[in-house]
């Protein structure tokens, strides 16, 4: 996996902290039809699905499955479902054994809060008799309240693994949480009315447009570092980008070389990635 798949697991981390949580993680590849033992590898550790399928390991046709994005062993939101668990395909585990998520808890507290955010939706820490906080976790559940019907999903489910993918024939770019628009990589973490946002809706057009206006500007660092482009206003139709510096380029060849470039840039199919920073 590479930093554009982060959303796989958790769409609010940064490539840093994804970077920082691969490096700390034990690799475990689990080739088609192979068996991972929960007992072995997630009695104190958390095991984290990042790439295919697994089933329980139990001879039922009922037997439950699960997708990257999942997680399982002691602090895992799958809970301790089975003994084992078998791949459909290839799959791939990270584990994070105890000892490692104290360890990434004390440089980087705030990546721990990340992940369990991610995975769990909630985190309930106790004290032990000697003062000493352990976590447990509680699976819960939440209602997304569709246009076909509620469905009662686990908390922490992407919000575009809940919606179609188009609408009227659009493709769906984001969504209506309780009549607030949100990113499509939002988690679900209380119950809400959903609803999908297509490029006709309004505010469909605004996001939209806006990023096309981001878009140019990444256009015109690859043609040129030295150009500086700013978004300006919205004119309700359209977006003005101001040109800070053209670095000797005029007007006209700006705009049809920003053209090719964005349209090199769909064909390539370029991940937006939203970062947050702390400001002073």
């Amino acid at each position: 996996m590479t930093p554009s798949d982060a959303h796989v697991i958790a769409p609010f981390f940064t490539a840093t902290e994804y970077e920082l949580l691969r490096s700390h993680a034990d690799d475990l590849p689990l080739p088609d039809g192979h068996v991972l033992s929960l007992e072995r590898h997630g009695a104190d550790a958390l095991l984290l699905l990042v790439e295919g399928r697994v089933r329980e390991s139990a001879m039922s046709t009922n037997a439950r499955e699960w997708k990257a994005g999942d997680s399982f062993g002691r602090w895992g939101a799958s809970g301790q479902p089975c003994a084992a668990l078998v791949s459909m395909g290839d799959a791939r585990f990270w584990k994070l054994p105890a000892a490692t998520l104290e360890l990434i808890a004390s440089s980087t507290p705030g990546l721990i809060l990340k992940l369990f955010g991610a995975f769990l939706g909630e985190l309930r820490v106790f004290a032990n008799g000697e003062g000493d906080a352990a976590p447990s976790v509680d699976r819960v559940e939440v209602v997304a309240r569709l246009s076909d019907g509620e469905r009662k999903v686990r908390a922490g489910t992407l919000i575009r693994d809940l919606l179609p993918s188009h609408v009227d024939n659009n493709l769906v770019i984001a969504a209506l949480m309780d009549r607030k628009c949100v990113s499509l990589n939002r988690t679900l973490g209380v119950s809400a009315s959903l609803e999908p946002i297509g490029r006709k809706h309004l505010q469909g057009r605004a996001i939209y447009r806006e990023s096309l206006g981001l878009m140019a500007i990444e256009a015109a660092r690859r043609i040129d570092p030295g150009i500086k482009l700013q978004l300006g206003p919205s004119l309700g139709f359209a977006h003005i980008i101001e040109v800070e510096y053209g670095n000797g380029y005029s007007r006209g060849e700006l705009a049809r070389m920003l053209g090719e470039k964005m349209r090199a840039m769909v064909e390539e199919d370029v991940t937006y990635r939203r970062e947050r920073w702390s400001v002073e």
